[in-house]
């Protein structure tokens, strides 16, 4: 189990993640309002990671804390090959 710190850009044109910077960028396409960037976040993940994602903090921030069922590596390599594969 690995606790990821993440920024989440909403309203983005589409989804997509970026590693740049302190912490991986999550682009949303959803607003920041009445929890819909956070439903799409925990959605997406879930999805590509097929494991359950928990918001650990910062439900009302940018950056959030997550919990992931995954080893750190693991992530890190999904990541960068969703990177890789959206250029």
């Amino acid at each position: 189990m690995t606790q990821l710190k993440v920024k989440v850009i909403p309203n983005s044109s589409k989804f997509k993640i970026e590693l740049t910077g302190t912490y991986p960028k999550i682009y949303l396409q959803n607003p920041a309002r009445n929890g819909k960037a956070n439903l799409e976040l925990i959605k997406k993940l879930s999805k590509i990671f097929n494991k359950k994602i928990i918001i650990i903090s910062g439900k009302n921030s940018r950056i959030k804390l997550l919990e992931i069922k995954e080893e750190q590596e693991e992530i890190l390599k999904k990541f960068r090959e969703i990177c890789s594969g959206s250029k």
